[in-house]
């Protein structure tokens, strides 16, 4: 009975370690977006469509705060204004190692994804986020202009990787109900209340 329990325990904090370890933690992330505030918008939409993932970056102009976002579907644009105090604090928003992020509703895996938008391996080998990935295989991929690996979507590893070759940088996305309303939430750690 005594080796059950350890062999349990054991169990479940490998496991623990392994969820833990899913996320990185090299660069800052932390993303809130309000959806009930923005019903038609790409990363609603992307909530209740698996295989749609966007690029999202954020944008100021004219002292308007905006979500800007690009679909993997059709490679439409999209811009959300953001009007309410709550949504437009800027200064807590930190989007990984280019300020882009890949958020998207994974066909294979359970659901919510969310990727940093930066070739790894490049920011890895050269140590600064100037390798930004872009759609490709009919969007459920991205690739490096730089060094040519193509990263899957639904799993966040690279296509044909070589030894040593890193996968996405993982951010824990979520949706979480807050005084606004549904909110998705992407952060390095758990959801943010």
């Amino acid at each position: 009975m005594r080796h059950w329990l350890l062999f349990l325990m054991v169990l479940v904090l490998c496991s623990c370690q392994k969820e833990e370890n899913r996320y990185s933690t090299n660069y800052l992330c932390y993303f809130r977006y309000y959806t009930d505030l923005h019903p038609t918008s790409q990363l609603t939409y992307m909530l209740s469509d698996p295989g749609a993932y966007v690029f999202v970056r954020l944008d100021s102009r004219g002292g308007l705060k905006r979500v800007l976002t690009q679909s993997n579907r059709d490679g439409k644009r999209d811009t959300t204004n953001l009007t309410t105090a709550a949504e437009s604090d800027f200064s807590r928003y930190s989007l990984g190692a280019g300020d882009v992020l890949i958020i998207g509703n994974s066909r294979s895996l359970d659901g919510l994804r969310a990727y940093d938008a930066q070739c790894p391996n490049c920011l890895n080998l050269h140590g600064r986020p100037a390798y930004p990935l872009s759609w490709s295989d009919g969007g459920q991929m991205v690739s490096c202009g730089q060094c040519g690996r193509k990263y899957d979507l639904n799993n966040g590893g690279p296509q044909n990787g070589g030894n040593g070759d890193l996968r996405l940088m993982e951010y824990h996305p979520h949706v979480i109900t807050t005084t606004l309303g549904t909110t998705l939430e992407v952060t390095n750690t758990g959801p943010v209340r």
